[in-house]
């Protein structure tokens, strides 16, 4: 919880396929305040009601707050301000930067998810310092963040990384077309999937403790 004392802060919220993360950041990368919980996927307007909730819940007290970033998945397109995200609200595109500036008394930043994560490690992680990234983050997608010549790569229309989308599979199976073959066969549904189990976090986990079932599931995947 935010005190008097506290620094300058932000809201880092990660909207995910599956839950929603939210947490008070300061300046040195200091986690001040954090939640938890599944998303709310059945409408766009769910989404920004639940990330509205987070962020007041999150925040606590606007004083410190100097901003609120969010972090989607798919594709943020920054010249428009809308995302794309079939996770979560099927194939449109809706204007979230608009929507969620309506809202809050402090700017708000938004970028897609693999974009987000590799900048994050860039600043205070494993990124540090190294000017030729890829972050692939693993998740109910799969995204990659990429950095070269030290700079945030975003490509065309920002859809730089989007790799969930790589054909693998000479099948043309319905799944691809909503989710992409390489997202459809190696993401966390598809591991939990292969191995019986409710959640990739239990293969994983499991994998850990040298299961070989589980370890066979997500070598499946790669």
């Amino acid at each position: 919880m935010a005190r008097m004392s506290d620094p300058d802060c932000v809201v880092a919220i990660d909207l995910g396929g599956t839950k929603l993360a939210a947490a008070l950041v300061d300046g040195h990368g200091t986690i001040r305040n954090k939640l938890r919980l599944p998303v709310e996927k059945e409408s766009p307007q769910k989404s920004i009601e639940q990330i509205c909730e987070v962020v007041a819940r999150t925040a606590v007290s606007w004083e410190h707050v100097r901003a609120i970033g969010v972090a989607v998945p798919g594709v943020y397109f920054a010249d428009t301000g809308h995302a794309w995200a079939p996770n979560l609200w099927g194939r449109d595109q809706i204007p979230l930067r608009d929507q969620l500036a309506a809202r809050f008394p402090v700017p708000v930043v938004i970028d897609s998810d693999r974009a987000a994560c590799v900048l994050g490690e860039q600043w205070l992680g494993a990124a540090r310092g190294l000017t030729e990234v890829v972050f692939l983050a693993v998740g109910t997608g799969i995204g990659a963040g990429i950095i070269t010549g030290g700079q945030l790569c975003r490509g065309a229309s920002g859809i730089a990384g989007a790799v969930g989308w790589f054909a693998l599979d000479p099948r043309k199976r319905e799944i691809y077309k909503q989710v992409g073959c390489f997202e459809a066969e190696a993401a966390g549904p598809a591991v939990a999937r292969r191995a019986g189990a409710s959640a990739a976090e239990v293969v994983v986990e499991a994998a850990r403790q040298n299961d070989a079932a589980a370890r066979l599931a997500l070598l499946k995947g790669v």
